[in-house]
C-alpha cells in the first residue's frame, strides 16, 4: 500500500483558502499514484479556537462534499486529517475517512484534548474509537495528543 502524507502551512481562520490549497496538494500527491492520502490536523481552520462558531464546518458537510468528490474522481482513499466541525451546537476536531468511491467509511472526534493549548475550553471530546479498512488493511484513527493514550 502506497501512502502519501500532506503537510501544509495552514492559514489560521481562512477555511476557503485552506480548501483551495488542500485540493492543489491532493492533485500534486496524485502524481505519485498513492493508495491512501493522509491530510494534516485542523487543516480547514488551523487552531482559531475562539472563532469556532463562525469557522467550523457544520456537520462536516463542506469537507464531505469536497473530499468525497475528490476521492471518487481520483479513486483514492483519504484519511482527511482533521477539521473543525460543528455538531449540535458543539465543536469538535474531527477526522473523516473516505474510500475510493468517495464514501465516508469512518469518522472520529479527538478524544484526548490538549489542555495546554486550551482545546478543552473550546472543543468537545469524542467518546469512541474509530476503526476501518482501506483496501483490506485494518486501521484506526487518532489525532495528535490521542497517541499518548493507546
Amino acid at each position: 500500500m502506497k501512502i502519501s502524507l500532506i503537510q501544509m502551512s495552514i492559514r489560521e481562520a481562512e477555511p476557503d483558502k485552506n480548501a483551495r490549497k488542500i485540493l492543489a496538494l491532493l492533485e500534486k500527491a496524485m502524481l505519485d499514484k498513492p493508495d491512501v492520502i493522509v491530510l494534516p490536523e485542523m487543516w480547514n481552520t488551523g487552531y482559531a479556537l475562539e472563532q469556532m462558531a463562525e469557522l467550523s464546518d457544520k456537520d462536516g458537510q463542506q469537507t464531505k462534499d469536497l473530499l468525497g468528490k475528490f476521492a471518487k474522481e481520483n479513486q483514492v482513499n483519504l484519511v482527511a486529517g482533521s477539521v473543525a466541525t460543528a455538531k449540535k451546537n458543539q465543536f469538535f476536531n474531527t477526522t473523516y475517512v473516505f474510500n475510493r468511491a468517495g464514501q465516508v467509511i469512518a469518522d472520529y472526534d479527538k478524544v484526548h484534548l490538549f489542555g495546554l493549548m486550551g482545546e478543552n475550553r473550546f472543543l468537545q471530546a469524542g467518546h469512541r474509537e474509530s476503526t476501518f479498512e482501506l483496501d483490506g488493511v485494518k486501521a484506526a484513527s487518532v489525532i495528535c495528543y490521542d497517541i499518548r493514550f493507546p
